[in-house]
């Protein structure tokens, strides 16, 4: 299938949110991320708006029916491990299942990952039906009802006992009604403080102004640099003597390997610091679980972890990082290598493991920082971008060919250091 060019300037949905982490799917980003260019963007933006609605639908869901929603996970496990077909839908049409049976459908695109969205996809459904259903009953069974303290429950209040403001039927109904609305406002409330303290960061140099950020990403691009005059060198030497003449296709495929392992450990690094985050919610917030207590943080803590205590994480992540680097080239080779190059893994020459090994190692610990750094290449055709990109052999006005990546302090920030392009003759 031929990738699709639409000229819409339409702004793509963030599937990034902070309220989005808890029920995120990742196989479904994943894959939404990959069908890019394979269908149009209003196609793409119309099945993220639909993605972000499902979330939504099944995290209002586990808010307000958290039986119930146990109840649906469980039965969406079972249903998963019957049958492992997808039927047809019925109701109204869905843009985001046709995007993702399309990525089914691509030979370059992931099967697992594709395959497995489609169970995630089937999994928000159920939750969005179920939340619609109780919407609309008038009467829901008792255990369904959402879970609320009144002051009656502590206190029952006599015959003739004296009425006062915090006794007040009323009151309590208004407070009661208004708790999932505050919730609302609360996430809305740090989603847009985020995005404050971005900007204000932004406008005043922020991340780019602060020494100890800079420094390291200076440090990091200067072994970016010693890895292309050494490894680089040293595999593009190896390919040569097995593709002789075939200079272009070796430059390409090198290339190729720090595009793929750019993504794999961006891919990686956001799954990470998903399970970082919510697997220390509880042993930070609950160190001592008594019986009587949820088995999970509150709400509030939780929004207080993810805005107070992510630079925490994010700083451990930093100090360790180098410790989840073998691992990640053991699984890049297993997986991309052999998948997508096509190549036998457990024959690769000596100096073309090392320049696989060296760059995940130096592209995961780009991905790692706070903010990430960034790389970014020009594709066929570009108009060539001298601030970000020198010519590899005769100037033009036009890309034929990316030899090397620019490195980025963070995505669109400063440039640290040029890339290196083949410039088309014409």
């Amino acid at each position: 299938m031929h990738k699709t060019v639409t000229s819409t300037t339409k702004r793509a949905p963030d599937l990034n949110l902070p309220s989005l982490k808890t029920h995120a799917r990742s196989n479904i980003q994943k894959t939404l991320q990959e069908i890019e260019g394979y269908v149009s963007k209003e196609e793409l933006e119309t099945a993220k708006l639909e993605y972000v609605g499902l979330v939504q639908a099944e995290q209002l869901l586990k808010e307000r029916y958290p039986q119930l929603y146990q109840d649906v996970l469980i039965s969406g496990i079972v249903e998963t491990q019957k049958s492992a077909r997808h039927g047809p839908e019925t109701g109204a049409k869905s843009r985001l299942k046709e995007v993702l049976m399309v990525a089914c459908r691509e030979p370059s695109i992931n099967k697992y990952t594709s395959g497995t969205s489609l169970y995630e996809y089937n999994s928000l459904k159920r939750s969005e039906k179920m939340l619609m259903g109780m919407q609309n009953k008038a009467e829901l069974p008792q255990r369904y009802q959402p879970k609320r303290m009144t002051i009656m429950e502590v206190s029952p209040r006599g015959k003739h006992s004296k009425k006062t403001s915090r006794g007040d039927s009323t009151q309590r109904s208004v407070a009661g009604s208004s708790i999932s609305e505050f919730e609302d406002v609360l996430r809305t409330v740090e989603f847009q403080q985020s995005k404050i303290d971005q900007l204000t960061k932004r406008l005043g140099g922020g991340p780019e102004e602060d020494d100890t950020t800079l420094s390291r990403a200076l440090k990091i691009t200067k072994r970016f640099k010693d890895f292309r005059d050494k490894e680089y060198a040293g595999a593009y030497h190896e390919m040569s003597l097995w593709n002789q003449g075939k200079d272009t296709e070796i430059m390409y495929n090198l290339m190729r390997i720090i595009r793929y392992a750019y993504s794999y450990c961006q891919t990686a690094a956001y799954g990470q610091l998903l399970d970082l985050t919510t697997t220390s919610a509880v042993p930070l917030l609950q160190p001592i679980k008594l019986p009587y207590l949820e088995n999970s943080p509150t709400r509030e803590q939780r929004l207080m972890l993810s805005s107070k205590g992510m630079k925490y994480v994010k700083g451990l992540r930093q100090e360790v990082a180098t410790m989840s680097v073998p691992q990640l080239c053991k699984k890049f080779k297993e997986t991309t290598i052999e998948r997508d190059f096509r190549w036998d893994h457990t024959k690769l020459p000596i100096v073309l493991s090392d320049y696989i090994d060296k760059c995940i190692e130096i592209l995961w610990l780009m991905c790692v920082q706070d903010p990430p750094m960034a790389l970014t290449w020009p594709s066929e055709g570009d108009r060539v971008d001298t601030d970000k990109y020198e010519f590899y052999s005769d100037s033009g006005r036009y890309v034929s060919m990316c030899v090397w990546p620019a490195v980025l302090l963070q995505d669109r920030g400063k440039v640290l250091c040029k890339g290196s392009i083949i410039a088309a003759k014409r």
